[in-house]
């Protein structure tokens, strides 16, 4: 596929977001005409499992990541004059990896 100028934008901002956020590591990703597929794995240090769901502010997780990459690409596309919008929201799956002794 032949990506567009902000498909370009879009695939190089994907792999920014370590820089932007430390405790993620990217998995595969792949820039579609229309959306992104990719898989994220969080690495924070001292994190030992699922926390219950609180109201308040939303920093260092999942919502916070694909929030910043977002913006930061419908930023670029408003600053250069590129017709571009996100679908509202996303779509997440939460794959679980086990290591399996043999």
């Amino acid at each position: 596929m032949i990506l567009t100028p902000i498909g370009k934008i879009a695939h190089q901002y994907w792999l920014d977001i370590p820089d932007h956020f430390p405790f993620v590591v990217l998995d595969e990703f792949i820039v579609m005409p229309n959306h992104v597929h990719g898989i994220l794995s969080f690495n924070k240090p001292g994190y030992s499992g699922g926390a219950p769901n609180t109201f308040g502010p939303q920093s260092r997780n999942l919502a916070s990541v694909i929030r910043g990459y977002k913006a930061a690409t419908k930023k670029y596309a408003t600053l250069n004059s590129l017709e571009f919008a996100w679908q509202p929201g996303y779509h997440d799956r939460i794959v679980r990896l086990h290591e399996f002794q043999s």
